[in-house]
């Protein structure tokens, strides 16, 4: 069978079509989904925005582990309700404007968060206008990232939402929410296809050019009735009549996915000749891995999927009905010779005849891929293996032959390499003995990790605003802002560029790391602040 040939089949077989990530989970039986074929991933520079639930931002994390440009920020895309979605997308297009009402006051109002965005937003201080601040800042941050998509991939959950009990707002998520403060609404098909229309519409609007809208369904259940642990959860009858009436909450959950599927297929019919489509997750998660994924019963959660590679079994068949045959070339190349090893094995070996043999072959493949897909990343990963075994001019041929030596451009400006500023810092704080914490637990830190020397120095511990549960992160404790001055650091480095402003606020109120504080970028780089 060709190339051309098996990229234009709707059937999926797993002995033709092996994993793109390392997914070791199948189909119990012979039976796989048809799915059309539609590559709208020509290359790897395809801007993809993704919102919506949880499940969704999981696959747009495997997209971006595999390459592409997939911005998924958690704080301001989660939404599992397509109405607290809409409700967003109406604040993004200015008909609707952020005030106090929009932020939720704990009883001792030490504590405030944004009932617009994920818990993330949670502050531990009693500003209104400065949380009204970063609201926006946050808004305008994803905003910059929609204006360029090409494509736009929203994941619906449930299509029961939480509403505050004396204002009426939707709510994004009502964790830590005093039970009477919020009630739960069953939406309708009709009111399903409504917002879908608002969401387009407003989605329209904000992108600077056409895009693809992929809309899909989230295999996770939404555990709405009573749980399986009264204990943990605390007892939920009362909500469980509320919404349910007598029915189970096993069942209601697929009332409400069905509910979100009529609408959204109606809403794909209403717009026929629009790059508008439904991409099957829910259905390929339910039938595929019927024998696999049975979702975790046990005493921390009964609603999430249960295996880890679940999301990547599903960019799988994503990718393949989706992505152009020089783009999977390019991903099927990767796993052969970087996932599995082959090129360290080849660099380590020493032997002058292999490596010539075998490396001038490996780079031609390289500039091949980088020519029809321009796979940066995949470049840059070349080429830092070529520099870690000793081979440094061919890293440097590469380099000016291909992306011009940009291993280092990928998040800076031309006037400023904070590649540089953080090596000059690190080799400061190495002579000083200096112990650092490093704040931020996202891409810009997970960048900085694998580009600069910030590995070497004495880093006692990372901070986030959310660490989530998560304990360690590359290999080093994972802690909230609060708990950062028992570390004792004599540094606190700002890993962000967008919220550099925000967090150098934050982290001035905290008078055990006055003068401790250090940014990496000049002010002028960072644009207007939001008012």
């Amino acid at each position: 069978m060709s190339t051309r040939e098996s990229f234009d089949r709707t059937d999926w077989n797993p002995s033709e079509y092996p994993p793109l990530v390392d997914a070791p989970v199948g189909s119990i039986h012979d039976h796989y989904l048809s799915l059309p074929y539609n590559p709208i991933f020509k290359k790897f520079d395809t801007n993809v925005f993704a919102m919506g639930s949880c499940f969704g931002l999981h696959v747009s994390g495997v997209l971006n582990r595999l390459g592409f440009s997939c911005f998924s920020h958690r704080d301001s895309n989660q939404h599992f309700s397509p109405r607290t979605l809409s409700e967003l997308m109406s604040f993004w297009v200015g008909l609707k404007h952020y005030s106090e009402r929009d932020i939720y006051a704990f009883e001792d109002q030490a504590k405030l968060f944004s009932m617009r965005h994920f818990k993330n937003m949670q502050v531990n201080r009693s500003d209104k206008t400065a949380l009204l601040h970063d609201m926006r800042v946050m808004d305008r941050y994803a905003k910059q990232h929609l204006r360029e998509a090409a494509v736009v991939i929203v994941t619906l959950g449930s299509a029961t939402y939480l509403s505050h009990t004396q204002t009426g707002i939707p709510i994004c998520c009502a964790h830590g929410m005093a039970r009477g403060d919020y009630e739960f609404q069953a939406m309708t098909c009709d009111e399903v296809l409504s917002d879908l229309e608002h969401i387009y519409s407003c989605l329209k609007k904000l992108v600077s050019d056409s895009f693809h809208f992929v809309l899909t369904l989230s295999p996770q259940r939404y555990d709405w009735g009573p749980s399986l642990n009264p204990e943990k959860f605390g007892k939920k009858q009362g909500v469980h009549r509320q919404i349910l009436g007598q029915m189970d909450y096993h069942v209601h959950t697929f009332h409400d996915k069905a509910l979100l599927r009529i609408g959204i297929q109606q809403f794909v019919e209403n717009h026929p000749r629009e790059p508008i489509e439904y991409f099957p997750s829910y259905e390929i998660v339910m039938e595929e891995l019927r024998g696999r994924e049975h979702f975790s019963h046990d005493h921390q959660d009964h609603v999430h999927i249960t295996f880890p590679r679940t999301p990547d079994y599903v960019t799988n068949r994503f990718l393949y009905s989706h992505s152009s045959a020089e783009v999977i070339d390019c991903l099927k190349y990767h796993r052969e010779w970087f996932y599995k090893n082959k090129v360290v094995r080849l660099l380590t070996d020493q032997t002058e005849s292999r490596i010539e043999r075998e490396l001038k072959p490996l780079i031609s493949k390289i500039k091949h891929h980088y020519e029809k897909t321009e796979c940066t990343w995949l470049v840059t990963k070349f080429l830092d293996l070529l520099s870690a075994h000793g081979q440094k001019q061919v890293a440097d041929l590469l380099s000016s032959e291909t992306i011009g030596c940009a291993t280092r451009a990928e998040m800076s400006k031309p006037e400023w390499d904070p590649i540089g500023t953080v090596d000059k810092l690190v080799m400061d704080w190495i002579e000083k003995e200096a112990r650092v914490i490093v704040y931020g637990a996202g891409e810009h830190t997970s960048f900085l990790m694998r580009r600069s020397m910030l590995l070497k120095a004495n880093i006692v511990a990372i901070a986030d605003r959310d660490p989530g549960e998560c304990a360690h992160l590359f290999g080093m404790p994972l802690v909230a802002p609060h708990e950062m001055e028992a570390f004792e650091p004599d540094q606190v480095l700002i890993s962000s560029k967008a919220f550099q402003r925000e967090i150098a606020r934050d982290l001035s109120l905290f008078s055990g790391l006055e003068g401790k504080i250090v940014s990496i970028y000049p002010d002028h780089l960072l644009g207007d602040p939001v008012l």
